[in-house]
């Protein structure tokens, strides 16, 4: 049985199911896996059988500005790699980075390296001298084959395709509209709709184009007349209109769970920068077979065989038409329940 070694030493909230994922699979898959990552962070993403190997204390994670990141990046790197002997594992798998971090921290052993947001970089000069530098002796873990592809434009060969992976369906029981008013006290009157779309919030969204939607007049009454309240979360102005409500509050995963659930549709808003990686809301909507409309980028064109219809919209008219569409025959719309298997993490193709 193979030992692999795995770091999540930056330790995102956002990156907590997607551990998960991988964290599971690879025990599935029987290989005996020992975790590093930041303090408490262990216990957001325990699965059965994972061993807490390396806790990186709090005093690493006082996150400010640029440079200052990757100096603490830095510094975690080097008190795992102070604190841990490498040599007792087969495998050493860092399940998110930074480039010029991990650059001056000199790992010896070769490494495994996921990348989430880290291809962009590639545009920088600065970065991609860095990306193409760590490359010479790892090895990078993408999502799609079309990034491994962009990679190799940059004659980085060392890169392997492991799907993202879903996290297990929610299972959410008594979820109801009072719940809702727990949530947000706007949302008092949301048993009175007949639908409810659900905008998450994502470091990455579409902010103009969602602050388009909530201003435009037009909208605003198509909502009415459908009897649709429309919930947006982040840093958004509150409106006028009944029919829409704003969330710029923290949401629990519970929370966040129970109005994704509650939801008929979720709204997937990124611009065009969005590039060369997955989206966790759009795996969430395909693993728990919920409707997803999506703004219409590059980056998510790829995953169009996972619907029984066309999710994606340029701009609010076809979305107003996409969401009419909807309430005329809900039946139409399904996630392709086959397209499941297409996102199976399958570290055979890495480690013996």
């Amino acid at each position: 049985m193979s030992k692999i070694l795995y770091i999540d030493h930056i330790s995102p909230d956002g990156h907590i199911n997607f551990n998960k994922i991988y964290l599971d699979a690879l025990m599935r898959q029987k290989y005996q896996v020992d975790i590093v990552c930041k303090a408490g962070y262990f216990k957001k993403i325990k699965t059965s059988n994972s061993h807490f190997k390396l806790e990186i204390p709090n005093i690493l994670y006082r996150y400010k500005d640029g440079i200052t990141n990757r100096i603490l990046f830095f510094l975690q790197l080097i008190y795992i790699k102070h604190k841990i002997d490498f040599s007792n594992y087969d495998y050493i798998l860092l399940s998110s980075y930074e480039e010029i971090s991990l650059f001056f921290a000199k790992y010896k052993y070769k490494l495994f390296i996921v990348n989430h947001d880290n291809i962009r970089g590639l545009d920088s000069r600065i970065k991609r001298f860095f990306i193409k530098k760590i490359s010479q002796k790892n090895t990078h873990i993408v999502f799609e084959q079309y990034i491994k592809e962009h990679l190799k434009m940059y004659r980085i060969n060392n890169v392997c395709v492991i799907s993202h992976g879903l996290i297990n369906p929610l299972n959410i029981k008594n979820v109801n509209f009072n719940s809702l008013h727990n949530i947000c006290p706007d949302l008092h009157n949301a048993p009175l709709y007949n639908y409810v779309i659900f905008s998450p919030s994502a470091s990455s969204t579409d902010y103009k184009f969602i602050r388009s939607l909530l201003s435009d007049e037009s909208f605003g009454k198509f909502l009415m007349k459908n009897k649709i309240i429309f919930i947006a979360k982040g840093h958004f102005s509150k409106s006028n209109n009944k029919n829409i409500v704003i969330i710029n509050n923290y949401l629990s995963q519970q929370q966040y769970e129970s109005l994704f659930s509650i939801s008929n549709l979720i709204l997937i808003c990124y611009p065009s920068s969005f590039k060369y990686r997955v989206s966790g809301i759009l795996m969430e909507c395909i693993s728990n077979e919920k409707i997803c409309f999506i703004k219409d980028i590059e980056a998510l064109k790829i995953y169009s065989k996972c619907f029984t219809y066309n999710p994606y919209f340029k701009n609010k008219e076809e979305l107003i038409n996409l969401i009419s569409l909807f309430i005329k025959d809900i039946e139409y719309f399904k996630i392709e329940k086959d397209c499941k298997n297409l996102f199976i993490p399958d570290f055979s193709k890495i480690f013996i």
